[in-house]
């Protein structure tokens, strides 16, 4: 709307009368002036290119600032000054988002004339916002001026440099800008971009450069996630998953060969540390120099820089990253392994995810020591990556415990996991401690190693993951974590945007130096083997006549002994701890079988102990204690074993005419001897003849011929005379009728009447008499 606002009340008087309006004109010079505010909403800072001036001058000490600081409002006032022809105040001043190329800036203008409308206005590149508030109507105006460079995701790299070339100086002098075209490289607004710069040890007989095909899978899986990773590995690298290649826009290099870059020291106390002084020195000499350094990570592809099981390092709270392969360089799983590994400390993530509570069987993640080299496998399938998270937490405390019925449930099932197991001694053989795969971790799993698994509901404490970063038996409650959620690609000099770079730390804890007990044992499909051995050895008949003691002696030469079982009889199956003791009679049986950790169970095989300790029986039946000596002797000898039975005995059966025994006394024994070699014996078996005159008259006719049939009355009167003498109490007549019985049984040999052998039985029993 035109006016002369300072006239309006001489106008309405009708005095326009140019000598008036000189003579009217205010006694200061500013009395128009635009007073404007620039506030930076963004993350860079806003860097002065140009300002200027067409009417007014500036207010005194208040001229546009060379710089607006990020959060800052800053402030700046134009007034008229020429009073002889009233021009008002009319300029502008432009912006450069820092870091953006001479082309792209951000002008703020206004316009208070001293006829006419008040007018500003703001513009610029795509990229950054900008907007106005003012100026309004009056003299004195207010104009607020916004401008906003930001990052639409959270990968802290600005819109606009992902729009148009970054150009930084890293040397400040402006001789050495560095163009750097983040689009051309694969950044796009709204993508998270994260950028690495990575440099290799190389000389004649040396290189460690990665593989096109560990670069490309590493891109890839940093894509399916959501980030887009950008890996200048030098001119023939691949720049993305389509073939292309870094080309001109690589400044990555290969450095001179060091067979160990520096060294990692072991403390007496068990730690670790790293100097990172000889990479710095080899960071130092190139990269700060492209003008990188706001926005790639630095790494360094070395050979080794220490225990050859230091395969990687990351510089605690920074971007630099070593790779340490060594001997397992050249390989394109290795090459991964570590890359996904280490980066994904120079992104905030720890050997737990966010701890580092390591190896954790429900947190499959590249970070976890129990799948960094070798890989997340599920169905089969072995890959690296992060964990997404939604693994159920495993409470290693009892209650609420581990339920070994369901490993990890149903969302671990078809991966393959391990768990710890300390050392035992099992079956009197010390088991070393272990990591003991699980192929199927969605199956039951063992968790204390015990070799069975406890019934539904039945909950069980373990340490079964054995961190190195607390003692061993230490138990948590071990939680999943979504790695990709929480990764951080904004540490380190990752947009600090023209701020003094982070000062990295020249000596680091070491905290990728593999514990004891870190490797996995082998797959394990193969049941242990026991055998029993039996002592003392039983004789060649395969028996034992004293206590049996069993020994079982397991072996299992990959997971390890979980536990031994044996059973005797068909009894119930028992833990065994030490040998077996046998000792009843009887034919033992002794089964035993032997579980591996990795829940593998033999054939259960049996020993066979043949035990008899008692002692065979002997007995004589059918004795009495006197008999005459025209009774028949028939005592029966029996040798008897109710479980060996009888090997040798010396038993025999006592028959015959009383008259062949001996009339004095006759006494018999015997032993047996069994199978397993026990030797009993009987109880003697004693008898007497009772000697009569008839019955040795009689006897005496029986014994001679019928020729002698007169001789053997004769005999038989000496007999009766000698019993009626013995009658009398009249001994001489006794002897002497005794002795003229045995003359004529001498006699009657002679005549043939009688055998020598008759004659001697006689004679014996006569002498009984």
């Amino acid at each position: 709307m035109p006016r002369l606002k300072w006239l309006q009340g001489l106008l309405l008087t009708g005095v326009l009368v140019l000598t008036s309006v000189v003579a009217a004109l205010p006694a200061y010079a500013d009395f128009i002036s635009a007073n404007s505010t620039l506030k930076n909403d963004g993350i860079l800072p806003m860097i002065k290119v140009f300002e200027k001036l067409d009417h007014g001058c500036w207010g005194e000490g208040a001229a546009p600032p060379d710089r607006v600081e990020p959060g800052e409002k800053v402030s700046w006032r134009a007034e008229s000054c020429d009073l002889s022809i009233g021009t008002g105040t009319e300029g502008e001043v432009w912006y450069r988002p820092y870091g953006a190329s001479d082309d792209v800036v951000y002008r703020f203008y206004w316009d208070v004339p001293t006829f006419g409308t008040n007018t500003a206005q703001n513009g610029g590149n795509p990229g950054c916002t900008h907007s106005q508030s003012g100026p309004g109507d009056g003299n004195n105006v207010y104009i607020d001026f916004t401008v906003a460079c930001k990052a639409s995701t959270i990968d802290n790299i600005p819109d606009i440099w992902k729009l148009h070339p970054v150009v930084m100086d890293p040397d400040g002098d402006g001789l050495n800008k560095q163009e750097i075209d983040l689009n051309a490289m694969g950044a796009a607004v709204g993508q998270k971009d994260i950028f690495v710069q990575f440099d290799w040890m190389a000389d004649n007989t040396h290189n460690e450069q990665f593989s096109t095909a560990a670069l490309r899978r590493i891109i890839a899986t940093y894509n399916a996630n959501g980030y887009f990773l950008h890996i200048d590995a030098g001119p023939q690298s691949p720049l993305d998953t389509t073939g292309a290649t870094w080309g001109n826009l690589s400044r990555a290099r290969a450095v001179g060969y060091q067979a160990q870059l520096g060294n990692v020291m072991i403390n007496p106390s068990g730690g670790a540390t790293y100097n990172w002084t000889a990479f710095d020195a080899i960071k130092n000499a190139a990269f700060p120099a492209t003008g990188r350094g706001e926005i790639f990570r630095y790494v360094l592809a070395a050979d080794r820089i220490g225990p050859a099981a230091v395969r990687g390092l990351t510089r605690s709270g920074d971007t630099d990253v070593i790779f340490s392969l060594n001997s397992m360089a050249n390989d394109a799983d290795n090459e991964v392994a570590v890359f996904m590994h280490e980066i994904g400390h120079s992104l905030g993530l720890g050997h737990g995810g966010d701890s580092k509570n390591n190896f954790k069987p429900n947190y499959f993640s590249a970070m976890n020591y129990l799948f960094d080299f070798e890989g997340i496998t599920k169905n089969g399938v072995t890959n690296w990556d992060y964990s997404h998270g939604g693994q159920d937490p495993l409470n290693e405390v009892n209650p609420p415990g581990l339920d070994e019925s369901i490993g990890l449930g149903a969302k671990g099932k078809g991966f393959t996991t391990s768990h710890f197991c300390p050392d035992r001694v099992v079956a009197g053989v010390s088991i070393p401690a272990g990591r003991i795969p699980v192929p199927d971790a969605g199956n039951p799993i063992d968790w204390d190693c015990d070799g069975v698994i406890a019934a539904p509901g039945t909950k069980v404490s373990a340490d079964i993951n054995l961190s190195n970063n607390e003692p061993a038996g230490t138990l948590n409650t071990l939680v999943d974590h979504d790695d990709w959620k929480a990764i951080d690609i904004t540490r380190g000099d990752i947009g600090r945007y023209d701020q003094p770079a982070v000062e990295a730390p020249i000596v680091t804890e070491v905290d990728d130096l593999p514990p004891e007990h870190a490797e996995v044992l082998p797959v394990d499909t193969t049941p242990p083997v026991t055998t029993a051995e039996s002592a003392p050895a039983p004789n060649a008949a395969g028996w034992n006549n004293t206590d049996v003691t069993v020994t079982l002696k397991p072996t299992d030469d990959i997971s390890g002994l979980a536990r031994t079982e044996y059973s005797v009889d068909d009894g119930p199956w028992t833990v065994y701890t030490d040998p077996v003791v046998l000792s009843t009679d009887a034919v033992r049986t002794v089964k035993y079988r032997s579980t591996d950790r990795s829940l593998n169970t033999e054939e259960a095989k049996s020993l066979t102990v043949k035990l008899d300790k008692t002692a065979p029986t002997v007995t004589y039946t059918g004795a009495k204690e006197t008999y005459g000596i025209l009774e028949t002797v028939d005592i029966t000898c029996t040798a008897a074993d109710n479980l060996s039975g009888v090997d040798t005995t010396t038993c025999k059966d006592i028959s015959g005419p009383a008259y062949d025994f001996d009339p004095a006394g006759n006494t018999f024994s015997a032993t047996a001897t069994d199978v397993a070699g026990n030797t009993g014996q009987a109880s003697s078996v004693t008898f007497k003849l009772v000697v009569t005159y008839a019955d040795l008259c009689t006897l005496t006719k029986r014994f001679v011929t019928n020729e002698g049939v007169a001789r053997a009355n004769a005999m038989c009167a000496q007999l009766d005379a000698a019993e009626r003498a013995e009658d009398r109490g009249n001994v001489t007549a006794k002897t002497n009728a005794v002795n003229a019985y045995l003359n004529q049984v001498s006699a009657a040999v002679s005549g043939h009447y009688l055998t020598p052998a008759q004659a001697i039985i006689l004679k014996k029993l006569a002498a009984a008499l």
